[in-house]
């Protein structure tokens, strides 16, 4: 904020988001069913996780606004779905072999919610490298980001975690011990 409204550093201060809770403590046991999940309304990039997984065989869930997912190109992988409640969002989230954040590269902290939900649920997240994600996903220790727009690193990334068990469970505990004692 500080760079995008030329304040002093002195005006702004970083105060990491929460998540809730029971996300943490819930009981029902995640799972590790054979799709891959991205969710959100604001400045998502669905058309870039579509061409990544097109072609790919790799089941896809959108979950969007009512607005619609922007995928101008749907391949057979995707499916979306708008305005889901947030209990089904959870078990989706919860059953998902990998999440993903696909973001648009704005000078705006976007994604916070999901990311920390399925950080939280101890899922391995694959996000947009932007001014909100950096603040929470560690590089390879708690997530995989990769940079904007780029749907081939995207692609490469969801393929690494896709055929890597033991690095998917490493990643998901890691990012759900984060949460636990950060967020």
């Amino acid at each position: 904020y500080c760079s995008v409204f030329a304040w002093p550093e002195s005006k702004a201060v970083f105060v990491p988001f929460h998540t809730d809770e029971r996300l943490l403590t819930d009981s029902a046991q995640t799972s590790d069913e054979p799709y891959i999940i991205a969710a959100g309304r604001s400045y998502r990039d669905y058309q870039v996780l579509a061409d990544a997984v097109a072609g790919s065989g790799i089941r896809t869930i959108v979950i969007s606004g009512s607005g619609g997912a922007g995928i101008t190109k749907l391949p057979a992988e995707v499916e979306v779905h708008k305005e889901v409640p947030f209990s089904e969002l959870v078990r989706l989230l919860r059953a998902a072999r990998v999440v993903i954040l696909p973001l648009q590269d704005r000078r705006i902290s976007i994604g916070q919610s999901v990311l920390l939900q399925a950080m939280a649920l101890g899922k391995p997240v694959i996000a947009t490298r932007t001014s909100g994600t950096v603040d929470y996903v560690s590089d390879g220790r708690t997530g995989v980001l990769v940079g904007p727009g780029d749907s081939e690193e995207l692609s490469r990334a969801i393929h690494h975690l896709w055929d890597d068990p033991v690095l998917r469970a490493k990643l998901g505990d890691q990012a759900r011990a984060q949460v636990a004692t950060n967020h």
